[in-house]
């Protein structure tokens, strides 16, 4: 599934069934970030309070932190109020966000950034 897919999805649904409840809205918005997601490495993403949380994933996945976290790196520093963190074992990029669509094009931002890296 990609985007484009989703999109026609979604169109299709509309023209069957009209307008689409705030709660099918939300859930394919969820599908959106979690299709840009798939290939950033991001072992989970959340939104909580305006941010977008990635969690990244185990130290051990020396590929992650050899290829795509120099570009994460280089990325966050673009964007104001990004910040690392780590709570016990777990590393958190927290980015703040101002809509939905703002949302998926960082998502899509870094996925294309990495795929670029490697």
């Amino acid at each position: 599934f990609d985007l484009k897919e989703l999109e026609a999805l979604k169109e299709e649904i509309i023209d069957k069934y009209g307008r689409l409840p705030e709660e099918v809205l939300n859930l394919l918005f969820i599908i959106k970030l979690r299709i840009a997601g798939i290939s950033t490495g991001m072992s989970r993403l959340m939104i909580h309070h305006n941010k977008l949380i990635c969690e990244l994933p185990a130290k051990e996945n020396a590929d992650f932190y050899d290829y795509a976290f120099p570009v994460i790196l280089d990325y966050i520093q673009l964007i104001d109020d990004a910040q690392l963190t780590q709570k016990k074992e777990k590393l958190l990029l927290e980015l703040p966000i101002t809509s939905k669509e703002n949302t998926v094009e960082i998502i899509w931002k870094l996925k294309r950034m990495i795929e670029i890296s490697l």
